[in-house]
């Protein structure tokens, strides 16, 4: 393999950090999957059709309910094509959870910080549970999911 000059390395890292720069400060600003880049509201009903999920899957899409590893790659290629936002900043979206989970304890309290949403966060699921345990998508939507999910093994 041949040596990469110092110069295109230097041009390399460069343009590595000018991208990366941007993907955070686009991942700082997305905190909604019901908002497009230009700040257009989305209905939950609109993003289950616009993902070809039912509500109940795309409302455990918008609260982290669902494990970002489990999630297809189609579900990325339609966000990102539904919220014109970029792939990287949609699959920051699902690994960051904006929920607080731990508070810490008062004055008066003991000293041991305690969980909010204890029940919430031990529900976080795959996307194939997720599309089981639908009973809003029909058999035939949820044996197109399971083709995709075998597919891509999820």
């Amino acid at each position: 393999m041949p040596e990469i000059s110092e110069e295109l390395h230097i041009a390399m890292s460069t343009a590595y950090h000018r991208v990366d720069r941007q993907a955070r400060r686009v991942v700082r600003e997305f905190t909604t999957l019901l908002v497009t880049r230009e700040n257009k509201a989305i209905s939950l009903s609109s993003l289950a059709h616009t993902l070809h999920v039912s509500i109940d899957i795309a409302t455990k899409l918008e609260q982290h309910s669902i494990k970002a590893s489990s999630i297809p790659q189609v579900v990325f290629n339609y966000l990102a094509e539904a919220l014109q936002q970029p792939q990287d900043a949609i699959r920051a979206y699902f690994e960051i959870d904006y929920r607080p989970s731990v508070v810490q304890s008062k004055i008066a309290e003991t000293k041991m910080p305690y969980h909010i949403d204890e029940a919430v966060n031990e529900h976080i699921q795959s996307f194939r549970q997720a599309v089981e345990e639908s009973s809003q998508l029909s058999e035939e939507q949820k044996d197109a999911w399971y083709e995709v999910l075998n597919r891509e093994d999820l």
